[in-house]
């Protein structure tokens, strides 16, 4: 394709899509996309299949590059070249349109100062979008990136610098490290020549400690030894004879002492069966007293129960005479009552008009004779 062709359709692509782009931030969001397809009666699904295609990296907007490259491809597809087969395509057509152009001037501006660019290939992209999208951002990206060279370069020499100094203060320390090493061996070396002679010192003390003991201990020895060829002489010259008559003496006395002792051990083992014997009997007599107080316990708890079983029954026989005296006087004042009763309907009677009654007439009497009175209870 012709370089000024492909310039001519990147602008007309390019006004396509800020007409577009509503919102005015450089990507096409898919509601407004869906809105756009819906005022040119697109159906939602067929909306949504070619926005698919257009946003190639699936980040929910379709950008400028995406777009172009989308519309540039169904334009091939269109006169039958096919699609581009990738982003390695897509950016031989960018520079066969001549948008490298302007990063390959700003890299001649900037010269050996390029090379302190990192990450050159995502630069220089942004750097196309920017000059696709926009262009007056152009200015202050290159300033943004000469003052991001000149820090990298500050930051460059600063750690120049800092190894430069790192290196004189390692081989300082490299020195003062051999110096300690030295002065550490020659004060080992001082410290063990005084362990050595303190410790020979001291071995020297303890041997001749060791040999003042040991002639000590020879003449202690040798003394003794005198002592007893002393002894031995003198045990020599006693009488042997004595010494037996007297061994036999002590015999005998040990044969009577032990005599004595077997005669108290026999008479002691004599009492001993008869305290046996003794302790038998008060045992058994033990036995029988406990029996016999067993029973005669027995006998108290039976005799205790009876008394208590009578004496609760002469309780309830005093209960029931309490009873029978109280009902004997209920009987003898209810006897009183009803005689008082008639004794006054007797005297109401003969108090009536007409009728005289003699108080010694039968009559008066109950109908007894004076002469043959009944009992009265």
């Amino acid at each position: 394709m012709d370089p000024e062709a492909a310039g001519d359709e990147l602008s007309r692509l390019r006004a396509l899509f800020l007409a577009c782009d509503a919102s005015g931030s450089g990507r096409i969001e898919r509601e407004d996309f869906a809105a756009l397809c819906a005022e040119l009666r697109v159906r939602p699904t067929e909306a949504e299949a070619i926005f698919q295609r257009l946003d190639s990296d699936r980040d929910g907007a379709i950008t400028f590059p995406e777009f172009a490259r989308g519309f540039r491809g169904a334009t091939r597809r269109r006169s039958g070249g096919g699609e581009p087969a990738g982003e390695e395509e897509a950016a031989a057509a960018w520079a066969a349109a001549g948008l490298e152009q302007p990063w390959r001037d700003f890299e001649v501006r900037l010269g050996d100062e390029a090379r302190y660019i990192p990450r050159q290939e995502q630069v220089s992209v942004l750097y196309q979008n920017i000059h696709i999208v926009e262009p007056r951002l152009i200015q202050p990206y290159e300033h943004v990136i000469k003052n991001f060279i000149r820090e990298i370069k500050l930051q460059s020499t600063e750690m120049e610098t800092l190894a430069i100094a790192v290196k004189r203060a390692q081989d300082k320390a490299a020195v003062q490290l051999s110096e300690l090493e030295e002065e550490m061996e020659q004060r080992i070396q001082a410290a063990e020549h005084k362990v050595k002679k303190e410790e020979k010192r001291k071995a020297e003390e303890a041997l001749n400690e060791l040999k003042r003991q040991y002639d000590t201990e020879v003449g202690d020895l040798q003394v003794t030894i005198k002592k007893l060829k002393k002894l031995e002489e003198q045990s020599k010259n006693v009488n042997h004879r004595e010494d037996v008559v007297e061994l036999k003496k002590r015999i005998h006395d040990m044969l009577l002492e032990n005599q004595k002792l077997k005669k108290d051990l026999l008479e002691a083992q004599t009492n001993i069966a008869f305290l046996q014997s003794e302790l038998d009997s008060l045992k058994s007599e033990y036995a029988d007293q406990t029996l016999n107080t067993e029973r005669d316990l027995e006998m108290i708890r039976e005799y205790t129960e009876d008394r208590d079983n009578l004496e609760r029954q002469i309780e309830i026989l005093q209960s029931a005479n309490r009873k029978l005296h109280d009902s004997n006087d209920g009987l003898r004042s209810a006897l009183e009552n009803s005689f008082s009763k008639y004794n006054r309907s007797l005297r109401l009677v003969n108090t009536s008009p007409g009728t005289t009654i003699s108080r010694s007439s039968p009559k008066f009497n109950g109908g007894q004779s004076p002469l043959n009175p009944r009992y009265d209870r």
